[in-house]
């Protein structure tokens, strides 16, 4: 599998990664009937892909569900970020902008992800849009 997802990494665009990455688990494993688990679709897959540090992809790997729109679409609503919505291309290419190639390599956006699903899961929407207006 590893050896399959480096050629996709060669790619010099952080949002070209992570498409690509999806692309691959998702014609990897849920598009092939004979692989697909009933009820497992891409999040999924992604899902558990991103937490697994053996596998080359999993600094690219993005889960955006619905926790992580509400989640970002309450950060584009705050005026300290300049991020017009919380759909998963605004988001990546926001992240993409604001983080150094250094940071992007080392897994930046799959810890972000997964630091956001966290933070949502956890604290709640009251919360964090208290947070968020008070600054």
């Amino acid at each position: 599998m590893n050896s399959s997802v480096r050629d996709l990494l060669v790619q010099k665009d952080a949002i070209q990664r992570v498409k690509q990455i999806e692309y691959f688990s998702t014609n990897s494993f849920v598009s092939p009937p004979e692989r697909h688990l009933t009820g497992v679709g891409p999040e999924m897959i992604s899902f558990f892909l991103r937490d697994w540090k053996d596998f080359d992809g999993w600094r690219y790997l993005w889960k955006h569900d619905d926790r992580n729109v509400k989640f970002w679409s309450m950060v584009a609503g705050s005026s300290d970020f300049d991020l017009m919505d919380g759909q998963k291309d605004t988001v990546l290419a926001f992240l993409v902008r604001n983080l150094s190639q250094d940071d992007l390599d080392s897994g930046a956006l799959a810890r972000i992800n997964t630091a956001v699903f966290r933070i949502h899961k956890d604290l709640g929407t009251e919360f964090i849009q208290r947070r968020l207006s008070t600054k």
